[in-house]
């Protein structure tokens, strides 16, 4: 049952998420350590970074204060109230960006960022928003939601806050909500009350995760996390929780003990992997299929599993012509319903989509027996497709099972053993 919690306060820096002021205050704090002091008052703060960023030293002081926000909301800089002014100074790991800034060393950087994702907070007992007091933790919110859903755009993340501080709803019922209304083109920045919806869509940490190369935007302002990001430390964004309340911090869904390693591994590659994926479907619209009895469907369909490495990730490959041929196989019919209709494609046939049953996200846990085979790969409809990845939990689960117990005589004949609950749990849960 969700929980109104209206009378606790949300508060996010929402002043500048620029590098040019993260690293002008940092840089601040820094040279007045160099001449022996170590707490900065507002009074000395302000014509400093006015210089800094080229403003004028009559500007808005509070305004000049909130350049520094960045870094104090990831305990970069540490900052105190005096009386009606504040002070601030530079900590340990400021230093360290501040010197990882001048050397262009932004791998140090984002590891900075990490460092602060695991050891600080940010809905309440935060320097940089002092009045925010909230069980969750709204960059961990971002990461943890681009990494479910795969991208986000700014309206969908405001509507995430809206519901996991404001109503207490679990993160991944309101991730299925998300999915749900993709598939609907709901609009989820109307269901934010009017008085919260700028204040949640003005996340300046946001705009500098993307500055920083933690994010990255595409021309349709939809966020992905960063392949370099996915690559190290995608691990640490699955483990850490939403929430600074110790009560709960165990969010309800994750898989059992022994799967975690699993699963961590899992949810990496199939992240990579649906990114791609989006393009395949089309490319494979331009080939032919391979012969039902050639040898060569027979050698593609077993042989030696390979990994890809390329600008965009890493995964197993795939032949897309055995995506074509699976699809062929099936007389171009849909699976779960041979009455699903579709249209005509660019090779003026039914157009479906080719879906791996055990994903090749999970081929390292079948060694040399290859994932990427006919018998592995079915053809969906569009929306059914769109179903298994996206749908609620229920739709998920019933759509595998129909796709599973379809095909399970043919994997175990090839050797893909695997239970139902096992597949689910691992690869879909």
């Amino acid at each position: 049952m969700a929980i109104n919690n209206n009378h606790n306060r949300l508060i996010m820096p929402k002043q500048d998420g620029t590098l040019e002021a993260f690293y002008s205050s940092l840089k601040v704090y820094y040279t007045f350590l160099q001449q022996g002091y170590d707490w900065v008052f507002n009074k000395d703060f302000k014509p400093a970074i006015a210089q800094q960023l080229n403003l004028s030293s009559s500007s808005d002081g509070p305004m000049l204060i909130k350049k520094s926000e960045i870094p104090r909301y990831f305990n970069f800089v540490e900052y105190k109230r005096d009386g009606n002014s504040g002070k601030g100074k530079i900590t340990e790991r400021g230093k360290r960006a501040y010197n990882a800034y001048n050397q262009s060393k932004f791998d140090v950087l984002i590891k900075l960022i990490f460092e602060s994702l695991l050891s600080d907070t940010f809905g309440r007992n935060n320097c940089a928003v002092p009045g925010s007091d909230s069980d969750i933790e709204p960059p961990i919110v971002l990461l943890k939601s681009i990494n479910k859903l795969g991208y986000l755009f700014i309206n969908e993340f405001a509507y995430i806050l809206y519901q996991t501080h404001n109503l207490s709803i679990k993160l991944d019922d309101v991730v299925e909500n998300i999915k749900q209304g993709r598939l609907s083109d709901e609009k989820f920045i109307t269901k934010v009350p009017k008085k919260l919806r700028n204040k949640y869509k003005d996340a300046k940490f946001l705009v500098f995760f993307r500055n920083l190369g933690i994010l990255e935007e595409d021309d349709k302002g939809a966020y992905q996390i960063s392949n370099y990001v996915i690559n190290n430390y995608l691990d640490i964004i699955h483990d850490l929780s939403i929430y600074n309340d110790s009560s709960r911090q165990v969010e309800v869904g994750l898989a059992d003990p022994e799967y975690k390693k699993i699963r961590k591994r899992v949810n990496r590659q199939r992240f990579i992997e649906d990114r791609h994926d989006y393009f395949e479907e089309f490319n494979i619209l331009r080939i032919e299929p391979y012969d039902e009895n050639s040898k060569e469907l027979d050698h593609q369909n077993n042989r030696q599993p390979k990994y890809k490495e390329t600008i965009r990730g890493k995964w197993y490959e795939t032949n897309r012509k055995l995506k074509k041929t699976a699809i062929a196989i099936a007389g171009y019919k849909c699976i779960i319903s041979s009455h699903h209709d579709t249209f005509l494609g660019k090779d003026k046939r039914p157009f479906f989509e080719a879906h791996h049953i055990v994903p090749m996200a999970a081929q390292e846990d079948f060694g040399d027996t290859n994932l990427d085979r006919v018998e592995n790969i079915v053809a969906l409809c569009p929306t059914c497709h769109r179903a298994v990845h996206y749908g609620a939990y229920d739709i998920r689960k019933k759509i595998l099972k129909e796709m599973f117990v379809q095909r399970k005589k043919e994997l175990e004949n090839v050797g893909i053993l695997i239970d139902f609950e096992r597949l689910f749990d691992l690869y879909y849960k």
